[in-house]
């Protein structure tokens, strides 16, 4: 086998993504958006300060205003369906209160449901059109089992504030807050409640599950809770953030998100456990967060953010792209760290006079948290200057440009026939050689007699440098004897084999 000498390369090492993470959307307003919610991948709405309520039917491309005429602060807004929706809002005058509204025509119109004085309404939540339930300041919890037409106090504790509820049915749901953090949960609608014990004293600010089992809290200091076993025992995860996360969504036992101040989305793709740092492009504070499926999610924040991601936040990370000279050859190599939604990757060439031409294609790996590596060789190059660059191209055929890379071809100008290596050798040895000029090679060992033991090299090779290796298993000890011819170029050289 031929193995090639000459390591003539430019290494990049970096780490960048090629496919972006979360893209800022158009929401045509500049008030603090608190709260987000999706009935599917198109249709859904978002909410915020000054009675700010906005609608989307194109996965957020265009949102359109539904807001309320009011200077009041959206908290929550939920749905059940495109028509039937409750927000929770906070007036601070001219007297304080909170109020639960509701629209029956997907939010074009609302009607005022419920009023409570001197307390700030935190989160909203129904189960079907009949049954929901709001929380809020003071341990306020009431509940509803008519759609909204009338509203009951089932405060199971006064004084600790509520943010957040979620529940499975009219009957089980858990509820968190307080300023030392503390869950909740009814299994009869709020006739019974029990105190869980949870291993932070940091407050909580959002509650999510996905089925009986699996479920997780966020809240202070970058604590998220996870539960496997309906709520009997909750664990840390570890988050690698200091900073109040407000909002937290999950998609299966596995992927989730969470969001918080400074602009922070972290992601885990190991039910909570472990928790990466997601780029989010924003330092505003973020407060919602919600993902259709695995792949596409919304968030919202301050100064009207509202960030997008169609491949769930994870990109197609590129942490090494180098290039190496061998053998009048230049090879490509690179390695992913992570990669989601990824068809694979062009891989594009010019030089200093020409524009960038495809000169190949490697497939991707899909989606994938797990480092790959990928190589490729491009013969069809002589002497000169050449910029390579990578073109990711996702599934849906959006693509992404990688930084170039420069590299230099600087082909042997004379023939040359190296001493092997090592001399003495047991069984193996490697000889090298130069070719200046391409042409027909010929390389071959010989015993002391003139008789051919083995031939290395029989073919039409480039100008460049080479290497071989020389495996004397199947001979005996002895001194023997390698010739390399090329053109006129003819060179002979001694080797020793010692056993």
């Amino acid at each position: 086998m031929i193995s090639i000498i000459k390591y003539f390369f430019l290494s990049i090492l970096f780490s960048f993504q090629l496919s972006s993470q979360w893209i800022q959307q158009n929401s045509g307003t500049s008030q603090r958006l608190q709260t987000i919610f999706f009935l599917n991948s198109n249709e859904g709405w978002v909410a915020g300060s000054d009675g700010t309520i906005l609608k989307t039917v194109d996965g957020g491309i265009n949102w359109v205003s539904k807001s309320i005429p009011t200077l009041d602060d959206i908290h929550s807004i939920f749905f059940i369906d495109s028509l039937n929706g409750w927000a929770a809002f906070y007036e601070y005058d001219p007297m304080r209160h909170g109020s639960i509204i509701h629209t029956t025509d997907g939010g074009n119109n609302w009607s005022l449901q419920y009023t409570i004085y001197d307390v700030v309404l935190h989160d909203v939540f129904f189960t079907d059109a009949d049954n929901g339930y709001f929380v809020g300041s003071s341990g306020v919890l009431f509940k509803t089992t008519n759609g909204g037409q009338y509203w009951y106090n089932i405060s199971p504790i006064l004084g600790y504030w509520l943010y957040s509820c979620y529940l499975f049915d009219s009957k089980v749901g858990w509820f968190v807050g307080g300023l030392e953090g503390f869950l909740l949960r009814t299994n009869d609608g709020g006739q019974i409640w029990s105190y869980i014990g949870i291993p932070t004293n940091q407050r909580m600010m959002s509650i999510y599950f996905i089925d009986d089992n699996h479920g997780w809290t966020c809240g202070a200091t970058g604590k998220i809770l996870i539960t496997t076993n309906a709520g009997l025992d909750w664990l840390l995860g570890n988050t690698g953030v200091n900073v109040e996360l407000r909002d937290i969504c999950f998609v299966n036992p596995n992927e989730g998100w969470s969001v918080g101040i400074n602009g922070t989305i972290v992601n885990s793709t190991n039910g909570g456990a472990n928790w990466n740092q997601q780029y989010s492009g924003t330092s505003s504070n973020l407060y919602g967060v919600h993902f259709a499926d695995a792949s596409n999610g919304w968030v919202v924040g301050d100064n009207g953010i509202i960030l997008r991601t169609n491949n769930g936040g994870i990109p197609v990370e590129l942490i090494s792209f180098y290039c190496e000279v061998k053998a009048g050859n230049i090879i490509l190599k690179w390695e992913t760290a992570t990669e989601l939604n990824n068809a694979g990757f062009e891989i594009e060439r010019k030089t200093n006079n020409t524009d960038f031409i495809t000169v190949g294609f490697l497939n991707g790996f899909g989606t994938t948290t797990e480092p790959k590596y990928y190589s490729f060789i491009d013969g069809d190059v002589q002497s000169g200057t050449y910029i390579y660059r990578l073109k990711q191209i996702d599934l849906d055929g959006t693509y992404e440009y990688s930084n170039e890379v420069k590299v230099d071809l600087i082909n042997p100008t004379t023939y040359s026939l190296s001493q092997n290596y090592p001399n003495p050798f047991n069984p193996t040895t490697t000889i090298k050689y130069s070719i200046a000029l391409d042409g027909f090679v010929n390389l071959v060992v010989y015993d002391v007699l003139g008789n051919e033991v083995k031939s290395l090299v029989n073919s039409y090779q480039h100008s460049g440098d080479y290497e071989v290796i020389f495996d004397g298993g199947h001979i005996s000890s002895g001194i023997y004897y390698y010739q390399l011819q090329a053109g006129k170029f003819i060179s002979i050289k001694k080797l020793i084999l010692l056993k």
